[in-house]
C-alpha cells in the first residue's frame, strides 16, 4: 500500500531525510516517532506530494507519488496533531 525506497531530502546542505525505506501493507497500523526537527512533518509531506523528494521512490498502492498525484491525493487523508487537538478543544 505505501512503499518508500531510500527517500531522501535536504534543505541547503541540511540532509534532513537520510535514505528512509519501509513499507506498509494494506491493513497495517504505523507510526512515526521523533523529537522535533527529525523530519517526520517532512517525510508526510512528501507522501502526500506536498514536498518532492531529493531522491528515491515513494509508491502509494503501487503508483508513483510524482507522476500520479491526483489520483493519490484522493486515496489518502492526513490529519496534523495541531487540527486534531484544536478540534477536540472546541467541541
Amino acid at each position: 500500500m505505501l512503499t518508500l525506497s531510500n527517500v531522501k531530502k535536504s534543505y541547503g546542505t541540511r540532509e534532513v531525510i537520510k535514505g528512509v525505506s519501509f513499507k506498509i501493507e494494506k491493513g497495517e497500523s504505523f507510526g512515526l516517532l521523533g523529537p522535533n526537527g527529525a523530519g517526520k512533518s517532512t517525510l508526510i509531506s512528501m507522501i502526500c506530494g506536498l514536498v518532492p523528494p531529493l531522491a528515491g521512490e515513494i509508491l502509494v498502492d503501487g503508483k508513483l507519488v510524482g507522476k500520479n498525484l491526483k489520483e493519490i491525493k484522493q486515496m489518502i487523508g492526513v490529519v496534523p496533531q495541531d487540527i486534531a487537538l484544536i478540534q477536540q478543544c472546541q467541541g
